[in-house]
């Protein structure tokens, strides 16, 4: 139970992380003081790395899934009749 909920929130927490990763790249969050080679370097880049953090986020997300149908999945030999 334990080591389901702190996989679940660790998941979460890369979500969160990349999200924010993503709203950096598009322009819509700062953090920190944008320097010119960051925004040169992200209007080369940016468009891969917003990709990336899109694909992970669904890799993410459908691992939780996966774990939380993992969690409460019953064998049939389990069943009450």
């Amino acid at each position: 139970m334990y080591q389901f909920i702190t996989s679940i929130t660790f998941e979460i927490v890369l979500i969160i992380v990349f999200g924010a990763g993503f709203f950096v790249m598009r322009g819509n969050l700062k953090i920190g003081e944008p320097t010119a080679d960051f925004e040169d370097w992200r209007l080369k880049n940016g468009r891969l790395i917003r990709s990336i953090c899109i694909m992970t986020i669904i890799v993410l997300a459908a691992s939780i899934i996966s774990k939380y149908m993992q969690f409460t999945y019953v064998p049939p030999t389990q069943l009450q009749r």
